[in-house]
């Protein structure tokens, strides 16, 4: 019989405020379970951002600064020079002028872009005329003029891909504008023209002066290899993290304690760390851990869960407690281990159990050269089986060395193992039994049925909570008893 302390009264917290959606606990644990999503998915942008960065052509911009000054003239008298006033429009009028085709066409000709293939493709036909229409369409979308605010300050860029080119066009487009073959004429508010042809004619005024001439830009205006590098990591973490969210809201995975609450409606036990390395054959793969680290994370998980055993044991006996799981490889075999050594440490005088027919790991390791055990000891030829294992501090009761069996009801079935149990526990409590996964032998449930109480050890974003609560519902159907579970390998 396990020993039962004081009474303990628990009262119910009110007035706690409304529940959060997420906690620390739970952001730390989506990180932790998608943090290599969401990385890669930076990376592989990264990666793709460096592949156009190394294969993209760089673009250099050339730019030069014009100033249209007010117009002076000679006035009568002593007056003196007069300003003319520059209004608005006639600023406008000259950033039009300055993007017109008559400029654009003049600086083509000038320096033969019909014949430079970043202008006029290598396979464009050749057609002359088409020639110098293709490479003018393609001046037009380079060069940009604005007028800088409200100032009578006009910017010219152009866009090229080296930028001896690119300051050599914008200061070809400036000495085509200014020089032009329409005047500004000095009298008030009058133009003149000359006697050339009016396709010749270019709108410019006589009181405009560049200020600040185009060089050579020192380095590319595009692609901006930080810019580019920035949007990628952006990019790829927004895609990378909503993935992970697309992922986590259809995962029904076995996470923190809370959501096994909620989503199948059985109580979690605790949560056990996952081993950072692989536990060597000295330490019997973690079967004696809180005896070889009394202190470290995994023993002080055990103990809680001991102390969550033990306060479900208030309201009933529970001498026989199953360690059973819904699928294999979770490790409820270390668990049901280290469950008994804890209880051996407590002064209690537990026995472990293998009843684990389809992989009885204990017996293998513990016992590898066992002849006696429990299908002896069902068969009436003594308990000479029994052994207390220095190891793990605890008795033990092996299989024969281990031998697979493929139907546990055909050797020990509820009526004979309630019996065996009533036997045992008068020498040994509580009784801790290692049981086949349920989907590797689905008789365990009826094995379940025989014992005091279960125990259902669940693997961390492995074990799916609808086989839990699934498990639940069939243990409940055949009147076994269902502690809660316990959450293996917790890496949150």
């Amino acid at each position: 019989m396990l020993q039962q302390g004081p009474g303990i009264q628990l009262q119910a917290k009110t007035g706690a405020g409304p529940a959060r959606l997420f906690s620390r606990a739970d952001v730390g644990i989506f990180w932790r379970k998608y943090a290599r999503l969401m990385i890669g998915s930076m990376l592989v942008a990264v990666a793709g951002a460096i592949v156009y960065l190394t294969f993209a052509s760089p673009i250099y911009v050339g730019r030069s600064e014009l100033l249209i000054e007010p117009l002076k003239f000679q006035g009568g008298g002593d007056s003196g020079a007069q300003a003319i006033p520059v209004d608005q429009g006639q600023v406008e009028s000259q950033v039009e002028v300055l993007r017109s085709k008559k400029v654009a066409d003049d600086v083509i000709r000038r320096l033969n872009l019909t014949s430079d293939p970043e202008f006029v493709p290598p396979k464009t036909p050749a057609d002359a005329a088409e020639q110098f229409r293709i490479a003018s369409e393609e001046f037009a979308s380079r060069l940009n003029v604005r007028r800088i605010g409200q100032s009578y300050v006009v910017e010219v860029t152009f866009r090229a891909s080296k930028p001896e080119k690119a300051a050599q066009i914008v200061n070809a487009v400036d000495d085509a504008y200014l020089n032009g073959e329409w005047r500004f004429d000095p009298r008030f508010d009058r133009f003149r023209r000359f006697a050339e042809q009016v396709e010749k004619q270019a709108l410019t005024v006589s009181n405009v002066h560049v200020i600040t001439p185009a060089t050579p830009p020192i380095g590319k205006s595009s692609p901006q290899t930080k810019l580019v590098l920035a949007l990628a990591i952006l990019l790829g973490g927004l895609v990378g993290a909503g993935s992970a969210m697309a992922l986590h809201s259809l995962d029904r995975t076995a996470q923190s304690p809370a959501q096994i609450k909620r989503d199948t409606g059985v109580e979690c036990l605790g949560t056990l760390p996952l081993f950072r390395s692989k536990p060597a054959k000295s330490n019997l793969y973690g079967f004696n851990c809180v005896a070889q680290a009394p202190y470290s994370r995994f023993s002080d998980a055990m103990q809680s869960i001991k102390t969550a055993i033990d306060l479900a044991a208030l309201g009933q006996d529970l001498g026989s407690i199953g360690i059973v799981s819904s699928e294999p490889l979770v490790g409820k075999s270390t668990v049901a281990s280290n469950l008994a050594t804890l209880y051996s440490l407590a002064g209690a005088r537990p026995l472990l159990l293998d009843l684990n027919f389809r992989n009885p790991s204990l017996s293998t390791v513990l016992a590898p050269a066992g002849k006696s055990g429990l299908l002896e000891l069902v068969q009436g030829k003594g308990a000479d089986g029994i052994v207390y294992d220095e190891r793990i501090e605890a008795f033990f009761l092996p299989l024969i060395g281990g031998r697979r069996i493929a139907r546990a009801l055909d050797l020990v079935g509820p009526g004979l193992l309630k019996q065996l149990m009533d036997i045992l526990h008068k020498s040994y409590s509580p009784i801790i039994l290692d049981l086949p996964s349920l989907r590797a032998a689905p008789d365990t449930r009826a094995i379940c049925a025989a014992l005091d109480g279960n125990i259902m050890v669940a693997e961390w974003i492995r074990t799916d909570t609808e086989h839990i609560r699934e498990a639940a519902a069939s243990f409940e159907a055949a009147n076994a008893h269902l502690v809660g579970t316990i959450v293996n390998k917790f890496d949150g």
